[in-house]
C-alpha cells in the first residue's frame, strides 16, 4: 500500500483493495502507459510543445525511473478498460507501485474502486471531489482527484430494450507542487478517445502559439469532453419521454359525458409503464450524476473559463429536473388511465352482474310457478289417487262375485 498520509486509515483502505482487487485488476494485461512533455530549456524550465510517443511502463523500475527523471515538464499516465464493467488493464502489483512511487494520497483508492466488474451501476458510490494541501521543504504539494462522466452512443447492433447511448467515467488525478520544484503529474483512468485525440491536439496548438501548455489547461480539456454530449443525449430522453407522453394524453373516451365511458384506442399496456420507469431512472440518474460534476468543477475552478462549464452543468442539471417532472406527470398519469381502465372494467363486470341477477330472478320467479304447479298436481294426486287404485282393485277382490 502507498506511504503517506496518518490521516488516512491504510489499513481499512487495504482490506478493501483486498475485497475488490480481483474485480477491479487484471492479473495478465499490463497496458499502463505515459505520455511525457519534456523540457526544451531546462534551466528555465520551458515547456516543450509536443508530447513524446506514449511510452508502455512494464516494471516499476521504469516507473521509479521515470519519477526520478528530471527533464520532463509534465506526465500523463493512462489506465485503460477493454470495456466497461470489465477489470482495469493494469496488475494490482503495478497500480500499488504507481501510488507508493509518486506518493499519491489514499483517497484515490475510493476512485479507482468505482470501475472493475459489476452487474449493475450504482450511481451513489462515486466519490465527491478530494483536494489535499501537503506542507514539503520549501514549498507545498497540491493533489486533486475527481470522478468525470460522460455519455458516447454505444454503436452497438440493438435488439429490442436496448440503450443506444452508454454512460461511462474517467477518473482525473493531479499532483503538484506550488514551487515547481518537481513535475506536475497527471493520472487518467479510462480516457475517451475524442480526450486523448483533443490533448494531441493541443500540443499542436500550442506549438503553432509558441506558448507553453499549462497543466490546468489539461483539466479543461477534459472536463470540456465530458459535457460534449450531454445535451444530445437528454434531447433523445426528452423525444422517448414526448412519445410515451403523447400516447397518454391523446387517448379518447367513448363518450366524453359519459361517466366511466371506455377509451376507445387505449393500447398501452404493462410494458409501457416500464418504459416510462426505466425513462424516470435515466432522469433521476442524470441529477446525481450532474451534481457530481458540478461539485467536481467547482473544486478545480481557477480560471474565469471554467464559470463557463459550471453554468452549462447547472443549466443541465435544471433541464434534468424538468425532464423528471415530466417523466413523473406521465407516469401518474398513465397510472390513472390504468385505474380509470380498471374502473370501466368494474363498471362493466357490475352490469354484466346486474344482469346476471336479473336472470337469475327470472329463473326463481319460475322456479316458483313450477312449484306451486306441481303442489297442486301433488294435492290432485292425494285426492284422485287412492280411489282410482280402490276402483281398479275391487274387481280382483275374492268378495267381488258374492256382492
Amino acid at each position: 500500500m502507498a506511504r503517506y498520509c496518518n490521516c488516512d486509515d491504510a489499513e481499512h483502505f487495504k482490506v478493501r483493495v483486498d475485497e475488490k482487487a480481483s474485480d477491479l485488476f487484471s492479473s495478465k494485461k499490463q497496458e499502463l502507459q505515459v505520455k511525457r512533455l519534456p523540457k526544451t530549456d531546462i534551466p528555465t524550465g520551458n515547456y516543450s510543445t509536443c508530447f513524446l510517443d506514449p511510452e508502455r511502463v512494464s516494471s516499476s523500475r521504469l516507473l521509479k525511473a521515470l519519477h526520478d527523471d528530471s527533464q520532463d515538464a509534465l506526465q500523463i499516465f493512462l489506465i485503460r478498460q477493454d470495456r466497461s464493467w470489465t477489470t482495469l488493464n493494469i496488475t494490482r502489483e503495478m497500480f500499488e507501485c504507481l501510488m507508493d512511487v509518486y506518493q499519491i494520497f489514499l483517497p484515490f483508492w475510493n476512485f479507482a474502486f468505482t470501475f472493475g466488474r459489476k452487474s449493475e451501476e450504482n450511481n451513489l458510490e462515486y466519490p465527491p471531489f478530494r483536494f489535499r494541501r501537503t506542507p514539503a521543504e520549501s514549498t507545498e504539494v497540491l493533489e486533486c482527484a475527481y470522478v468525470l462522466r460522460r455519455v458516447e452512443l454505444n454503436r452497438r447492433v440493438l435488439t429490442e430494450g436496448q440503450e443506444p447511448w452508454s454512460i461511462r467515467q474517467s477518473v482525473v488525478y493531479q499532483r503538484v507542487d506550488t514551487q515547481g520544484k518537481t513535475k506536475p503529474v497527471f493520472i487518467i483512468i479510462t480516457p475517451s478517445q475524442s480526450a486523448e485525440y483533443t490533448l494531441d491536439r493541443l500540443t499542436v496548438s500550442a506549438s503553432e502559439d509558441s506558448r507553453p501548455i499549462a497543466p490546468f489547461r489539461i483539466h479543461q480539456l477534459l472536463i470540456a469532453d465530458s459535457l460534449e454530449n450531454w445535451q444530445q443525449y437528454m434531447a433523445n430522453l426528452e423525444e422517448r419521454l414526448r412519445e410515451q407522453s403523447d400516447r397518454v394524453v391523446l387517448a379518447q373516451v367513448g363518450a366524453e359525458k359519459e361517466k366511466l365511458s371506455p377509451l376507445t384506442d387505449f393500447n398501452i399496456n404493462f410494458i409501457d409503464r416500464q418504459t416510462l420507469k426505466q425513462l424516470e431512472d435515466s432522469v433521476m440518474d442524470l441529477e446525481l450524476i450532474f451534481d457530481s460534476m458540478l461539485n467536481s468543477v467547482t473544486g478545480i475552478r481557477i480560471l474565469d473559463e471554467l464559470d463557463l462549464h459550471v453554468q452549462e452543468i447547472e443549466l443541465h442539471i435544471k433541464r434534468a429536473k424538468v425532464l423528471r417532472g415530466r417523466a413523473s406527470s406521465t407516469a401518474q398519469l398513465l397510472s390513472d388511465l390504468l385505474s380509470y381502465e380498471n374502473s370501466i372494467a368494474l363498471k362493466d363486470l357490475a352490469q354484466e352482474s346486474h344482469l346476471e341477477s336479473k336472470s337469475m330472478h327470472t329463473l326463481t320467479e319460475r322456479s316458483t310457478k313450477d312449484a306451486a304447479a306441481v303442489k297442486i298436481l301433488t294435492i290432485i294426486t292425494l285426492i284422485y289417487l287412492p280411489t282410482t287404485i280402490v276402483a281398479v282393485g275391487e274387481p280382483f277382490s275374492p268378495n267381488f262375485n258374492s256382492v
